[in-house]
Protein backbone atom coordinates (compact mmCIF):
# COMPACT_ATOMS: atom_id res chain seq x y z
CA UNK A 1 0.00 0.00 0.00
CA UNK A 2 1.32 3.43 -0.89
CA UNK A 3 0.75 5.89 1.92
CA UNK A 4 -0.05 9.56 1.59
CA UNK A 5 2.56 12.01 2.90
CA UNK A 6 0.61 12.53 6.11
CA UNK A 7 0.13 8.78 6.63
CA UNK A 8 3.79 8.11 5.88
CA UNK A 9 4.89 10.73 8.43
CA UNK A 10 2.80 9.06 11.14
CA UNK A 11 3.90 5.57 10.06
CA UNK A 12 7.58 6.54 10.17
CA UNK A 13 7.26 8.01 13.67
CA UNK A 14 5.55 5.03 15.28
CA UNK A 15 7.67 2.53 17.19
CA UNK A 16 6.26 -0.73 15.79
CA UNK A 17 8.14 -3.10 18.06
CA UNK A 18 6.19 -3.23 21.31
CA UNK A 19 9.19 -4.58 23.21
CA UNK A 20 11.26 -1.53 22.24
CA UNK A 21 8.75 1.05 23.46
CA UNK A 22 10.31 2.70 26.53
CA UNK A 23 8.29 2.81 29.75
CA UNK A 24 6.06 5.85 29.78
CA UNK A 25 6.21 6.31 25.99
CA UNK A 26 2.96 5.80 24.18
CA UNK A 27 2.49 5.61 20.43
CA UNK A 28 -1.20 6.10 21.07
CA UNK A 29 -1.72 9.53 19.55
CA UNK A 30 0.04 8.58 16.32
CA UNK A 31 -1.56 5.15 15.97
CA UNK A 32 -5.02 6.55 16.64
CA UNK A 33 -4.50 9.41 14.17
CA UNK A 34 -3.12 7.08 11.50
CA UNK A 35 -5.99 4.63 11.93
CA UNK A 36 -8.69 7.31 11.78
CA UNK A 37 -7.03 9.01 8.82
CA UNK A 38 -6.94 5.77 6.88
CA UNK A 39 -10.32 4.45 8.05
CA UNK A 40 -12.34 7.59 7.31
CA UNK A 41 -10.70 7.94 3.89
CA UNK A 42 -11.48 4.30 3.01
CA UNK A 43 -7.80 3.41 2.77
CA UNK A 44 -7.91 0.17 4.76
CA UNK A 45 -8.74 -2.83 2.57
CA UNK A 46 -12.00 -4.33 3.82
CA UNK A 47 -10.65 -7.87 3.85
CA UNK A 48 -7.86 -6.81 6.23
CA UNK A 49 -10.29 -4.86 8.41
CA UNK A 50 -12.43 -8.01 8.71
CA UNK A 51 -9.56 -9.76 10.48
CA UNK A 52 -10.04 -7.24 13.29
CA UNK A 53 -13.84 -6.86 13.38
CA UNK A 54 -15.15 -10.29 12.34
CA UNK A 55 -15.54 -12.66 15.30
CA UNK A 56 -15.23 -15.68 12.98
CA UNK A 57 -11.59 -14.76 12.40
CA UNK A 58 -10.74 -14.65 16.10
CA UNK A 59 -10.46 -18.36 16.63
CA UNK A 60 -10.98 -19.64 20.15
CA UNK A 61 -13.33 -16.87 21.27
CA UNK A 62 -16.80 -15.63 20.43
CA UNK A 63 -15.70 -12.00 20.20
CA UNK A 64 -13.90 -10.11 17.46
CA UNK A 65 -10.45 -8.75 18.18
CA UNK A 66 -12.06 -5.30 18.26
CA UNK A 67 -14.61 -6.39 20.90
CA UNK A 68 -11.83 -8.07 22.92
CA UNK A 69 -10.30 -4.64 23.56
CA UNK A 70 -13.57 -3.60 25.24
CA UNK A 71 -13.80 -6.91 27.09
CA UNK A 72 -10.29 -6.29 28.42
CA UNK A 73 -11.06 -2.80 29.71
CA UNK A 74 -11.02 -0.24 26.92
CA UNK A 75 -14.01 2.08 27.23
CA UNK A 76 -13.83 4.05 23.97
CA UNK A 77 -12.64 3.63 20.40
CA UNK A 78 -9.95 6.21 21.12
CA UNK A 79 -8.59 3.91 23.84
CA UNK A 80 -8.70 0.90 21.49
CA UNK A 81 -6.87 2.64 18.65
CA UNK A 82 -4.32 4.17 21.06
CA UNK A 83 -3.52 0.88 22.80
CA UNK A 84 -0.03 -0.54 22.21
CA UNK A 85 -1.58 -3.94 21.45
CA UNK A 86 -3.44 -2.34 18.52
CA UNK A 87 -0.08 -1.83 16.76
CA UNK A 88 -0.02 -5.30 15.21
CA UNK A 89 -3.49 -4.82 13.71
CA UNK A 90 -2.67 -1.40 12.30
CA UNK A 91 0.52 -2.87 10.83
CA UNK A 92 -1.52 -5.64 9.16
CA UNK A 93 -4.00 -3.09 7.78
CA UNK A 94 -1.12 -1.26 6.11
CA UNK A 95 1.47 -3.92 5.26
CA UNK A 96 -0.60 -7.08 5.04
CA UNK A 97 0.61 -10.43 6.32
CA UNK A 98 4.19 -10.95 7.40
CA UNK A 99 4.96 -13.28 4.48
CA UNK A 100 7.53 -12.10 1.96
CA UNK A 101 6.47 -11.62 -1.67
CA UNK A 102 7.94 -14.94 -2.82
CA UNK A 103 6.05 -16.91 -0.17
CA UNK A 104 2.86 -15.01 -0.99
CA UNK A 105 3.27 -15.86 -4.67
CA UNK A 106 4.04 -19.52 -3.92
CA UNK A 107 1.00 -19.73 -1.65
CA UNK A 108 -1.18 -18.08 -4.29
CA UNK A 109 -0.13 -20.69 -6.84
CA UNK A 110 -1.00 -23.70 -4.67
CA UNK A 111 -3.77 -22.67 -2.27
CA UNK A 112 -6.61 -23.70 -4.57
CA UNK A 113 -4.96 -26.97 -5.58
CA UNK A 114 -5.02 -30.12 -3.49
CA UNK A 115 -4.44 -29.93 0.23
CA UNK A 116 -1.34 -32.14 0.04
CA UNK A 117 0.69 -29.40 -1.70
CA UNK A 118 -0.72 -26.87 0.73
CA UNK A 119 0.20 -29.03 3.72
CA UNK A 120 3.75 -29.45 2.41
CA UNK A 121 4.05 -25.69 1.89
CA UNK A 122 2.79 -24.99 5.41
CA UNK A 123 5.01 -27.68 6.98
CA UNK A 124 8.09 -26.32 5.17
CA UNK A 125 7.21 -22.77 6.20
CA UNK A 126 6.73 -23.77 9.85
CA UNK A 127 10.13 -25.50 9.87
CA UNK A 128 11.69 -22.26 8.62
CA UNK A 129 10.18 -20.33 11.54
CA UNK A 130 11.81 -21.73 14.68
CA UNK A 131 10.73 -20.04 17.86
CA UNK A 132 7.22 -19.18 16.67
CA UNK A 133 4.32 -20.98 18.28
CA UNK A 134 1.94 -23.09 16.26
CA UNK A 135 -0.85 -20.57 16.91
CA UNK A 136 1.23 -17.59 15.74
CA UNK A 137 2.13 -19.32 12.47
CA UNK A 138 -1.46 -20.52 11.93
CA UNK A 139 -2.74 -16.97 12.51
CA UNK A 140 -0.27 -15.69 9.90
CA UNK A 141 -1.74 -18.18 7.42
CA UNK A 142 -5.22 -16.96 8.32
CA UNK A 143 -4.11 -13.36 7.67
CA UNK A 144 -2.51 -14.37 4.37
CA UNK A 145 -5.68 -16.17 3.26
CA UNK A 146 -7.76 -13.11 4.21
CA UNK A 147 -5.34 -10.78 2.43
CA UNK A 148 -5.55 -12.88 -0.76
CA UNK A 149 -9.36 -13.11 -0.57
CA UNK A 150 -9.30 -16.90 -0.35
CA UNK A 151 -12.59 -18.66 0.16
CA UNK A 152 -12.89 -19.87 3.75
CA UNK A 153 -9.72 -18.40 5.29
CA UNK A 154 -10.43 -20.40 8.45
CA UNK A 155 -9.62 -23.57 6.44
CA UNK A 156 -5.98 -22.44 6.10
CA UNK A 157 -5.74 -21.72 9.83
CA UNK A 158 -7.14 -25.17 10.62
CA UNK A 159 -4.65 -26.89 8.34
CA UNK A 160 -1.73 -24.87 9.73
CA UNK A 161 -2.72 -25.51 13.36
CA UNK A 162 -3.01 -29.26 12.70
CA UNK A 163 0.51 -29.60 11.27
CA UNK A 164 3.29 -30.12 13.74
CA UNK A 165 6.79 -28.83 12.95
Amino acid sequence: MILTNQEQFLYDNIEWNESKIPNGVNNGDMTRKLFYLMFYNDRIPNNRLQFFVNKDYNIGTKKSRYKMFYYNGCKTDDEVFSHNHFLKYLKFFIDGSSFNNKDKQDFKEIYSEDDNKLRKFIRDYKKSQPGYSNTVVATEFLKLAIELDCNDPRHFYDIAISIKK
